[in-house]
């Protein structure tokens, strides 16, 4: 059996340990702010970039160059439609 003092040690030691920890209240908008300033940029640079290159993208003249490199089973190539003639 545990004597009082002792239960009364062990219960304050515990109370110690699990105090909570105090929020963040300085600067907390400046370090998230910064965080969320980095990940807009960098979406908005890989948002411009891929519109840039798909904006001159001819979705008909890489259709033609799979098909020539006999990528479609059902798309016989240009070489073999003329021999067929």
């Amino acid at each position: 059996m545990v004597s009082c003092s002792c239960w009364t040690q062990m219960s304050k030691s515990v109370a110690t340990e699990e105090r909570l920890r105090k929020p963040v209240m300085r600067h907390f908008i400046r370090s998230q702010a910064r965080v969320h300033i980095a990940i807009a940029l960098s979406i908005s640079a890989v948002t411009g970039v891929l519109y840039k290159l798909l904006v001159n993208y001819d979705l008909e003249k890489e259709f033609e160059r799979m098909r020539n490199a006999g990528v479609f089973q059902s798309a016989a190539p240009d070489e073999e439609e003329e021999d067929d003639l």
